[in-house]
């Protein structure tokens, strides 16, 4: 009768640290998972932000090659055409042939609407566009008076304006004209349809509020997408861009509110280091993380599900949990029996070939049950034959072992195993390790084969290297066996010592 209290006694202590155990796992569990869940957003936030930024600087640097390249062609007609005309003078002649010329080349860039040579007092000279020559004066043009003040031959870049032929909104590319004594004789100016920038600029996928915008240095406005005339006015000489780039920045990202729209974005940009522009592209961020921010939504559903789960499945987790503990007792216990029965190899101390194979065979296939990576190393003492042959073989014997050494200590778990696989070989299994972690072992292996500074003068690097293959196999991807896996590995090698040795090659289908 005094047993069955003190039995239930002894068992509810027992009991409740069950219970509190139970309780303080799904806690852990749920704040793991809402942690995990609230890094796994950042790391794609942030990995977000940086494919956009680098998205954003490739796109504006292309961008303005581009508008560099139709400025250099209209600047390289004008340059040429200038010439002869300095030469051959205002003769009809010599103004046909150079009509014929700059419509043959006008006609090769789409981007070009047409080429114009202006006397020093503004009269028309030439023209592409039309059959005769108007009467007409254009001394009044900003680019004719900058020409007419500045000394400078260098092309200059004028701001959007109205073709007075065509009506169509152009871009200016001009240079100044000069006689034999280098006084002013006029202006050769080459114009640029604005709508063929335009409809490139259409082409960036950038959202619906997106922008792209090419200015000069000193803030005027070239050509602005989308394109409003009333914006040619605003000068942004004072935005984030224009200080980042007087700061000494070619190149970046910022995000800043647009002195036009008022809209922010985060805006890539570039400047010319051939003419005085800059040119900047920008997306908003609703458009830049609108992929994100459905990853996001969905993250947080999916996220609460499963908190949900967790806490209805509670108990049956903790049998799960239970078991997996069981499990590792097991894979321990055939571990150990497998140290057991391998031998190590009498030369090098490392695991014997028998080893390698028995421990092979088993490490794969706890990797295909447990549908975890499993990755290979093959490491080769580089030129052995020449060092055995130059210093003797019971040197040769000292230099494996001290190798090996090197190698044991580069491989740390005690789930990895490296071993002596036959000659100057050494092979290293690495369980629950993918293909990026075993490249950085096995590099780890080769620098530290390589500043252990073992002399050998028989190679001309002056001391032992080793070549290192590696391959991997991810159950969920391939479906190899482990033979497959030991020859991907060893083709590695091979590469490796076909490369130069002293090289680390990890295996690849390309």
């Amino acid at each position: 009768m005094t047993s069955t209290p003190a039995a239930a006694t002894s068992l509810m202590p027992a009991s409740g640290r069950l219970g509190l155990q139970a309780i303080t796992l799904l806690f852990v569990a749920c704040a793991a998972l809402c942690t995990f869940t609230g890094g796994l957003l950042y790391y794609q936030y942030c990995d977000a932000k940086a494919s956009r930024h680098a998205e954003l600087m490739n796109l504006s640097s292309s961008v303005l090659r581009s508008a560099e390249s139709s400025i250099t062609y209209a600047s390289m007609i004008l340059v040429g055409l200038a010439e002869r005309y300095r030469h051959d003078g205002e003769t009809p002649e010599n103004l046909a042939r150079m009509l014929d010329v700059a419509r043959t080349l006008v006609d090769w860039q789409p981007e070009t609407q047409g080429i114009f040579f202006y006397a020093a007092d503004g009269r028309w000279v030439m023209t592409t566009l039309n059959a005769m020559t108007p009467q007409r004066n254009n001394a009044d043009r900003e680019y004719f008076q900058f020409h007419l003040k500045n000394q400078s031959l260098a092309p200059y870049i004028g701001p959007p304006i109205r073709s007075r032929t065509t009506g169509e909104w152009i871009m200016t590319v001009s240079i100044r004209l000069e006689d034999a004594q280098g006084a002013f004789a006029g202006v050769a100016l080459a114009t640029l349809r604005v709508e063929s920038f335009l409809e490139f600029f259409r082409s960036l996928e950038l959202g619906q509020d997106g922008v792209v915008n090419m200015t000069r240095t000193d803030g005027v406005q070239l050509i602005r997408y989308p394109f409003i005339p009333e914006s040619i006015a605003v000068n942004v000489g004072n935005t984030p861009v224009a200080k980042a780039i007087k700061a000494g920045s070619s190149r970046g990202v910022l995000a800043f509110n647009s002195p036009v729209d008022g809209a922010k974005r985060m805006v890539g940009y570039a400047s010319s280091s051939r003419y005085p522009i800059r040119l900047s592209v920008g997306m908003t961020d609703d458009y830049a993380f609108a992929s994100w921010q459905r990853g996001f939504f969905l993250t947080i559903i999916a996220t609460a599900a499963a908190l949900g789960v967790i806490l209805y499945l509670g108990f049956r987790t903790m049998r799960g949990i239970v078991q997996r503990a069981n499990d590792e007792i097991v894979l321990r216990a055939d571990n150990g029996e497998l140290q057991i029965l391998a031998t190590e190899d009498g030369l090098t101390g490392s695991a014997n070939r028998r080893q390698f194979d028995q421990v092979l065979a088993k490490s794969f296939n706890q990797a295909e049950s447990n549908r975890t990576p499993i990755a290979l190393l093959l490491v080769d003492v580089d030129h052995f034959k020449k060092y055995n042959d130059t210093y003797g073989h019971p040197a040769g014997d000292e230099c494996l072992r001290r190798v090996a050494t090197l190698v044991r200590n580069a491989v740390g778990r005690p789930t990895d195993l490296a071993a002596r696989y036959g000659g100057e070989e050494m092979a290293v299994i690495l369980p629950v390790t993918d293909l990026k972690g075993a490249v950085l072992v096995a590099e780890g292996i080769r620098t530290a084969v390589e500043k252990a500074n073992i002399e050998s003068s028989s190679v001309e690097l002056g001391r032992v290297s080793v070549s290192i293959g590696v391959a991997g196999y991810i159950p969920s991807l391939s479906s190899q066996g482990h033979d497959e896996l030991l020859l991907l590995t060893d083709k590695a090698l091979y590469k490796a010592k076909e490369n130069g040795r002293n090289l680390v090659i990890a295996y690849s289908e390309d």
